[in-house]
């Protein structure tokens, strides 16, 4: 009797676990690709941003994105794993700043 409910307790947890790092991941790989960014330009920062979410892992369906201007932004979305056949948590993380010019005095 108390077999199933410890049973769903404990894949409970595992399945907040994978979310909580498919989020930390997606955050993570926006943060670094924003940095690449605001320097290098929005193209090389969404592939830092990809490359940072393959090596982390944790994240399926990935899609990097980014908005150039006076304000770079670069979202990092997809789904994370699942325990459960049939549940789909969606994970979406951005960051944003503004990028960095230098001019001549």
């Amino acid at each position: 009797m108390v077999f199933p409910a410890v049973l769903v307790l404990v894949l409970t947890v595992l399945q907040a676990g994978l979310y909580w790092h498919a989020r930390d991941a997606a955050l993570s790989a926006a943060q670094q690709g924003l940095a690449v960014a605001k320097v290098s330009g929005l193209s090389t920062g969404e592939s830092r941003a990809a490359s940072v979410i393959t090596s982390l892992g944790g994240l399926n369906q990935t899609q990097v994105g980014g908005v150039a201007g006076n304000e770079v932004s670069i979202v990092v979305s997809g789904v994370s794993p699942s325990l459960v056949p049939g549940l789909t948590l969606r994970v979406r993380e951005a960051s944003a700043g503004f990028s960095e010019g230098y001019g001549a005095p």
